[in-house]
């Protein structure tokens, strides 16, 4: 059989189109949602913190993970990211949504066990992605750092990799096989209204392997939202 690449947002328009019901999640202040890989089960994002996995079919709540429960008064972004087994979820939260770095925990999905990363600066974090064996976690942050972590303990892999010197990283994304990065910040230091805010970006994209830059350009801070690879 050929894989079904329709997601969530395809199967939510075509039940509209069709005048179907469209069941709703119970719940406030969600931020942020990830299927697991065999799609029966998906995780949300709250903004107070906490991680709730959902049967895709029932809408019945599984279990509750909390990242770092705040009150909904202190909106936070958090993202969610399966392992390809789909037996570790990684959160990676931010104190507010408009933070670019945050901390990241691991969660057990079958115990509800969560363990941090051993991290000397642990909201330096940018962005996430698992190898494909599942055992590897990658982070990019925003000193221009790629660093390896065991998933299973949450120690770090071997010495950090520095592929940006003396930049910020505010987003970053990897692309699917973990080939390439694509990282953007600021290239200036200046102050508005000295910076130009048409071309006060630059976004280079990186070979993983060697660490060099592959290309890069400048563009304008509204890149800096949403930064993905497509498929």
């Amino acid at each position: 059989d050929e894989e079904d690449l329709r997601g969530f947002g395809w199967y939510y328009l075509w039940n509209v189109c069709r005048g179907q019901a469209v069941r709703a999640v119970p719940g406030e202040g969600m931020v942020e949602v990830a299927f697991a890989p065999d799609g029966r089960t998906f995780a949300t994002g709250g903004s107070n913190g906490m991680i709730r996995i959902w049967d895709r079919e029932s809408l019945m709540q599984k279990n509750e993970l909390p990242v770092d429960p705040n009150p909904l008064d202190q909106y936070r972004s958090l993202d969610l990211l399966y392992s390809p087994a789909g037996d570790v979820l990684a959160g990676l939260s931010r104190e507010r949504c408009q933070d670019e770095s945050g901390r990241v925990v691991l969660f057990d999905v079958g115990s509800g066990d969560s363990w941090p990363l051993a991290h000397g600066a642990p909201d330096n974090v940018v962005q996430i992605a698992f190898k494909e064996d599942g055992n590897t976690l990658i982070t990019a942050e925003r000193d221009g750092h790629i660093r390896l972590w065991n998933t299973s303990t949450g120690q770090p892999i071997g010495k950090p990799r520095q592929l940006n010197k003396g930049a910020t990283w505010r987003r970053a994304a990897f692309s699917s096989d973990l080939r390439l990065l694509a990282a953007g910040g600021p290239k200036s230091t200046l102050e508005p209204p000295q910076a130009n805010p048409l071309r006060d970006v630059l976004l280079t994209v990186y070979d993983l392997e060697t660490g060099d830059p592959v290309s890069e350009f400048q563009t304008d801070q509204s890149i800096l939202g949403k930064l993905q690879f497509t498929q």
